[in-house]
């Protein structure tokens, strides 16, 4: 019997999947009850009260090592399964906590019934309701908490959820208040907090129920809301080994800062977002910004990408059919569409917008654009959508605010937009066309070339732009700013025939 239990001590649970493992202590197990109660010649079975007084003694104990035995096995079989558990290695096959998880609670009122008031109840209901149409992630209710939990009470809630994310909401002392934070189950800190008026607010600032906690979900959950902001943050110092879907998602979705180099910046994306997709085919959201990538690889004329608009088409419709109810998969068929020129069905798709997720900052932020940037101009419609976008999104990307400078280009208000397109740190090639168009000739080129500087692949672009660029989804819809735009650069490339000199 030694024998045989010591073959099961040296399986390993690292080597094996857990099926293979409890089909090989079970074999184990047969073999140690046949070699203990199966004489090499047995005729027949004998009752333990027929035997002898000496083999009744030797029968018994040997009834009570195998009991022994066999609870020895059985924690045995726990403690290798907790160790299959914990296998060191990729955390994207197998992680402890799930990145897409996030628990929400609220608190109690009294500490000795921990009954949860109506108010509590129902901000909590709503702002779960509102994040359910978030669909990259799982919403868990978690069980009320005191007022004055502390955060390992935050951290013990996440390991039995196995969740990186908790989100507390509640009233103030005075309703007057609501009051949101998040917790992180990695450092074990609150890394997000939002207090908003509430209905009960006597000011003229009060919000009602349901714009809070649309605010909330937003914030929180939205495309590019806190939660992409941490997990970006974590991918940047946690080895790529380690990464989940959401850290390659995160990654990839930075392109829309348009910081460094469009071709550069494509490239990497893209890799991003193919991991993605490799590690989980049926990621819609994946799927969904490979074709955004695409897209703009197209309507910026990015050489190395030659059927790009074929690809990003078929990327959405592959996104759709993964998630029909998905935003961001609805809003990458917006996209093509744009892309593609055909606004009818643009006009339809933001029709339907609202049915699948009318507060992802995203989603608003791309119907800005269209009503901005389509045939069927409506700048108060564009304004509206851009503008409760950036209020739904602590750090709304850099791109939303596109739609804002050309809503003011369009009004003739050019002061107004240089301010906007001056938001990125590096500029953008509008800063010199704001600035030509003011008067600012020596400036306008200055900042060109400083602009294009960083960027080789649109400094080779140059020669391709003219004036009948129709097919630039970014092209402002203002005659005059064309005008300007193409006098700037005839005077641009002039200026480098003559050896870069004014």
């Amino acid at each position: 019997m030694k024998y045989q239990l010591a073959g099961i001590q040296h399986l390993d649970a690292s080597q094996d999947s857990v099926d293979e493992l409890a089909s090989r202590i079970v074999q184990s197990l047969t073999n140690l009850q046949v070699g203990r109660h199966e004489p090499a010649s047995a005729p027949e079975a004998h009752s333990s009260r027929h035997l002898p007084k000496e083999e009744k003694v030797e029968h018994n104990r040997s009834k009570i090592l195998s009991l022994l035995a066999g609870l020895a096995l059985v924690g045995m079989i726990w403690w290798m399964m907790g160790r299959s558990a914990h296998v060191p290695g990729n955390a994207s096959s197998s992680p402890e906590v799930a990145l897409n998880k996030v628990v929400v609670v609220t608190q109690y009122e009294d500490e000795e019934r921990r009954a949860v008031s109506d108010q509590n109840r129902e901000l909590r209901e709503s702002v779960m309701s509102k994040l359910g149409k978030f669909r990259d992630i799982s919403v868990i209710l978690g069980d009320a908490l005191s007022p004055d939990a502390s955060t390992d009470s935050f951290a013990a809630l996440t390991k039995e959820k196995q969740a990186a994310f908790v989100l507390h909401v509640s009233h103030g002392s005075a309703s007057e208040k609501i009051r949101a934070k998040a917790f992180e189950s990695k450092q074990k800190t609150f890394f997000w907090s939002l207090e908003l008026p509430s209905e009960d607010q006597p000011d003229t600032e009060k919000l009602s129920l349901e714009e809070c906690t649309s605010i909330i979900s937003a914030n929180l959950a939205g495309y590019d809301g806190v939660i992409h902001q941490w997990t970006y943050r974590d991918a940047e110092v946690l080895p790529v080994k380690h990464w989940q879907v959401e850290h390659f998602v995160a990654m990839a979705k930075q392109i829309w800062e348009f910081k460094g180099d469009m071709a550069t910046a494509t490239e990497t994306a893209l890799s991003h977002i193919q991991k993605a997709i490799e590690l989980q085919p049926g990621h819609s959201t994946a799927h969904a910004i490979k074709s955004q990538i695409y897209g703009n690889a197209h309507t910026v004329k990015l050489a190395t990408y030659t059927n790009a608009l074929e690809v990003a088409k078929a990327a959405s419709i592959k996104a759709v059919e993964l998630d029909d109810r998905n935003g961001i998969a609805h809003l990458a068929r917006l996209w093509v569409s744009m892309h593609e020129r055909d606004f009818f069905l643009s006009e339809q798709l933001v029709n339907r917008a609202d049915d699948i997720n009318a507060n992802e900052p995203f989603l608003l932020a791309t119907i800005g654009f269209y009503h901005v940037f389509s045939d069927n101009v409506d700048l108060e419609a564009g304004r509206t959508a851009v503008e409760k976008a950036i209020r739904y999104n602590k750090h709304p990307q850099n791109w939303y605010f596109k739609v804002l400078e050309e809503y003011h280009a369009q009004k003739k208000e050019y002061k107004k937009a240089l301010e906007l397109a001056m938001r990125k740190p590096e500029g953008s090639f509008m800063v010199s066309v704001y600035y030509w168009i003011l008067d600012e000739k020596a400036l306008a080129l200055k900042k060109l070339k400083e602009y294009l500087s960083t960027r080789p692949t649109e400094a080779n672009m140059l020669e391709t732009i003219t004036a009948q660029d129709e097919d630039n989804l970014y092209l402002s819809k203002n005659p005059l700013l064309i005008e300007a735009r193409q006098a700037l650069l005839s005077a641009y490339q002039a200026q480098e025939k003559d050896g870069g000199q004014p």
